[in-house]
This record gives C-alpha cells, structure tokens and sequence, in this order.
C-alpha cells in the first residue's frame, strides 16, 4: 500500500500576508529586526507572513511585505531626519526631483494662521505612485509627525492643511515623501518654517 503524499497547504496559507500589506524592498544595511520594529510588528510574524525561517537571510533587493503602519510610522525616513540634529534644520533639504515640490510657503517662511501646504507629489512614472505623505517635526524633536498624505498624486495643488496654533510657537521642518508601490522613495523635500 502506498502512503497519500501530504500536501503542505497549511506553510502555504501561513506565508500569505495579510490583503492591506504592502510590498517593500528591502535596502543596504537593514534587517529585519529593525524593520518589524519600525512596522511594530513582531519579529516571529515578520518571518512567519514573508516566509523567512531565519531572519538573518535577507539581502538588499529582497521584496518582503510589510502593514501599511510601517511606511507612516515616525522612525527615520530620509537621511535628512537621521543625520541632523534637532537644533538644525535646514531653510531646505532635497527638492531635488521635479515632481516632489514643496511650492508654499517658501523656505524660512514665518506663518500664524492656517494655511494649505501646496506643491506636487508624483512620480515621473506615475503607474509605480502609491502615496505621499506631508510630515512636520519641531526644532526641538527628533521625530516627525504625520499631518496629511494621500494615495492620489498631486501637481500644482493641495497636499496638507495646518494649523499652526495646533503646534506652538518655533521652527520646525516640514517635509513631502513621495512613496512608490515597492515601498522606495526618492529624495523628499524638506523645508523649515517658523511658526508664530
């Protein structure tokens, strides 16, 4: 008698991720450990979701998935945030790429009121956008803070609404990232303001 061979339906189901995760590639000098940390997700379940049975096997290139908590999550983001120190922002940082504009207010703006955040968010192939998001740390934080993204590109228009009674009087930095489908960004802009 021959012995039916199992099939290994349950590992399968067990590497799906879950339908909201996103695609991320991992880069140079990352492992998992910091990036389950940064989703805030768990180790175990990092590996378990991207079938990883030893979380010191991955490379850069690597497509792993990851919540969507980890692209909005206030660990450093751009080398703009990991290499300054609080008491140095920058009047602009990056705005190198056309389609990833800060338009107003200007660099060194002084601003007391609410005002829009206008600009462009997209990406030169725009197939590959999957959302931007507009953060603003203050001068004496080491952390951003999200105040609007969107998983519609913008040229020319709106990308936040702020309030600066919300946050106090200082200097802070305002910042666009502009997210692809891989979970990769190119160089955000990021400008100071001071607000009143």
């Amino acid at each position: 008698m021959l012995a039916t061979p199992i099939t290994p339906t349950a590992a399968v189901a067990a590497c799906t991720p879950p339908a909201d995760w996103r695609p991320y590639t991992i880069r140079s000098g990352e492992n998992l450990f910091r990036i389950s940390l940064r989703a805030g997700v768990p180790l175990a379940e990092m590996q378990r979701v991207n079938c990883i049975p030893n979380a010191a096997n991955i490379i850069a290139g690597q497509v792993i998935y990851v919540p969507p908590t980890f692209f909005y999550s206030n660990a450093p983001t751009s080398p703009i945030q990991a290499q300054e120190t609080a008491s140095s922002i920058p009047r602009q940082a990056g705005c190198s790429v056309p389609g990833i504009q800060i338009a107003y207010p200007a660099p060194g703006a002084v601003l007391s009121s609410r005002f829009a955040v206008t600009g462009s968010a997209t990406l030169e192939d725009s197939s590959r956008f999957s959302f931007y998001k507009v953060e603003l740390r203050a001068e004496n934080e080491t952390v951003f803070h999200n105040v609007g993204q969107s998983n519609q590109p913008v040229t020319g228009g709106t990308l936040a609404t702020i309030d600066p009674a919300a946050f106090g009087p200082g200097h802070y930095q305002l910042k666009l990232t502009v997210v692809d489908i891989t979970g990769n960004y190119p160089q955000p802009c990021a400008i100071r303001v001071t607000f009143r």
